[in-house]
């Protein structure tokens, strides 16, 4: 999938957003393949592991991004970690969201991307959500960057001249297809950090290993990334 529409002029300035993993690493690759000049962000929430900060200062100087910022956002915490009683809303449906969820999210994430871009002159935020990701997140949705994306061009005066675009070039990838992009890419992928759990090594075992490993599988490529455990049904 073409990252820029149509053929766009090179020398774009885009934010990327880089949270260290897989998806984000292709994403700022394929903004490489672009053309774009380059400004990576990453946010430090709550129990966030250093590793994937790490990873994304790694990667953003491999790309040879301009700038990297990283935000800290101690407010913003994973459900599993929030207090969420009988008197929440979300209680009555709680089962059925991912303990991963933070609420609003991707709000905060990318209006503070935005205002970034906006300073910066820069057209495209970019950001690395999968088809998988929209069931579970749904700030994660074409909708809701369509919706996003008027909120932009409506709440801002660059919206008047350059309209900042949010686009999201892995949405209809499945993380297989992710995999087989990033090899393309040449993304190094033994830089990234996908785990959730706070280890030396990926741990294997969280629902990000498992999902990363069997992508790679499908994929048919070995993930250069050690592992503490790989269980039978995803050894490569």
């Amino acid at each position: 999938m073409q990252i820029a529409p149509n053929g766009e002029a090179l020398n774009q300035k885009a934010v990327v957003l880089l949270s260290g993993g897989l998806d984000s690493a292709v994403c700022l690759w394929k903004a490489k393949e672009a053309g774009w000049i380059l400004y990576t962000i990453t946010y430090n929430f709550h129990l966030r592991h250093s590793k994937e900060i790490q990873a994304a200062e790694k990667l953003a100087e491999k790309a040879n991004a301009v700038e990297h910022r990283t935000v800290d956002l101690p407010f913003l915490k994973e459900i599993k970690d929030s207090e969420i009683d009988s008197s929440h809303p979300l209680h009555k449906i709680l089962d059925k969201v991912s303990s991963a969820y933070i609420p609003m999210r991707n709000t905060a994430f990318y209006a503070i991307a935005s205002s970034w871009a906006e300073s910066l002159g820069a057209k495209y935020v970019v950001g690395g959500h999968i088809a998988s990701d929209h069931a579970s997140f749904p700030d994660s949705t074409p909708e809701y960057f369509q919706l996003f994306n008027r909120l932009l061009k409506t709440g801002s005066w660059t919206g008047r001249v350059q309209p900042i675009r949010v686009v999201t070039p892995l949405s209809g990838l499945t993380k297989a297809d992710v995999v087989r992009e990033a090899v393309r890419l040449k993304v190094p992928l033994e830089l990234t950090w996908s785990c959730y759990e706070r280890g030396e090594k990926a741990c294997g075992r969280c629902p990000a290993c498992v999902s990363r490993l069997k992508a790679f599988q499908s994929a048919g490529v070995k993930d250069p990334v050690e592992y503490e455990y790989s269980a039978p049904s995803t050894k490569l």
